[in-house]
């Protein structure tokens, strides 16, 4: 196996894609079946059931190929691609991973059936787990089912789009702290990568100290991520298949390297660039004049900064709890990449 950490979440991640068609068909009329597993047959990177392979691994009790282990893997995947289905019908969207969306190609109607039957199949995969494991298992993935409802609810509300329904005008947020952003990360992409890591240590018999750590690793590696990302909805090259300015056309405050920026900026400034995110300007205008005001507030440079402390965060925290190993090491060059990738 390859000790690039890319490759090892690559190879160890395949590893669940038997179990995830398995638990899909358990109980779905053959008419439905094509549908119920469109979203995992169009591929991904399987980066959260290698996480969860790679913990109990570091562990060093049992074989990764464990029917727990495997059933913890394909659950936290399957979760995953719960949510990934429901994100397409809410932001409408056609295309993912180079191929059409659940909802594009069956309709939104047949989309939200298929993930009422991902739901069911997680249940499935808590369950397939054993009797030893299925009560922490359960509630792991049910916390992290509830955070990324709560995540995905703050993302859309930090919105600048305008929107008529009373809900949305009545909690829109006009401004949003770090903290903020923090909650909202930790629910929309902290939470599950921090359950992959948990389950890994908890079917892998590690002790509870190991399991503490592995949250710790999970959540600061989970906000490393996502800022990295925020960086990248900004600033990546058009050659890697970004928008420059994506967050800026999408009116998004949810994003570390516009809160940074903000923070760094004079009152005049600071209403400059909200305006710019919530005007009518051209799209080539208001990305522009908005890059400007970033780089002026030096968002990008101190977004990084941030990232990086929780890449090392991530790295401490295996280092206390879990015995030096290839695995480990692993774990700690993938905390590495996060904040040094460029898509």
């Amino acid at each position: 196996m390859s000790d690039d950490p890319l490759k090892v979440l690559a190879e160890k991640g395949q590893m669940v894609q038997e179990h995830l068609t398995q638990l899909l068909t358990i109980g779905t009329n053959a008419d439905f079946q094509e549908v119920v597993r469109w979203q995992v047959e169009c591929g991904g990177k399987r980066i959260r059931p290698a996480l969860t392979l790679l913990f109990a691994k570091a562990v060093g009790k049992k074989s990764e190929q464990d029917p727990s282990i495997l059933a913890a893997a394909a659950g936290i995947e399957l979760i995953h691609n719960f949510s990934l289905i429901f994100d397409d019908i809410i932001d409408q969207g056609n295309i993912r991973r180079g191929k059409k969306t659940t909802r594009a190609e069956f309709g939104d109607e047949m989309a939200i059936l298929a993930g009422i039957q991902h739901r069911e199949s997680i249940y499935h995969a808590a369950r397939a787990t054993g009797s030893k494991y299925y009560p922490r298992v359960s509630q792991i993935f049910s916390e992290s089912i509830s955070q990324m409802a709560e995540g995905e609810r703050l993302d859309i509300l930090f919105e600048q789009k305008k929107r008529s329904y009373d809900y949305f005008v009545t909690h829109q947020y006009n401004q949003v702290t770090e903290e903020e952003y923090l909650n909202m990360v930790w629910g929309k992409t902290g939470s599950l990568i921090r359950a992959s890591c948990l389950l890994g240590t908890v079917v892998g018999d590690g002790t509870e100290e190991q399991i503490q750590a592995a949250g710790e690793y999970g959540t600061t590696l989970g906000y490393a991520f996502q800022i990295m990302d925020d960086y990248l909805d900004l600033f990546a090259d058009e050659r890697l298949g970004k928008t420059i300015g994506k967050d800026i056309l999408e009116r998004k405050l949810g994003n570390l390297v516009l809160i940074k920026a903000l923070q760094n900026l004079d009152e005049q400034k600071q209403r400059a660039l909200l305006d710019t995110i919530r005007g009518d300007l051209s799209d080539s205008e208001r990305v522009t004049k908005a890059m400007n005001l970033i780089n002026e507030g030096d968002g990008a440079r101190l977004a990084k900064e941030s990232a990086n402390i929780y890449a090392t965060k991530a790295r401490k925290a295996l280092e206390a709890s879990f015995p030096d190993s290839q695995t480990r090491q692993t774990l700690g060059s993938l905390a590495d990449y996060v904040v040094s990738r460029l898509f």
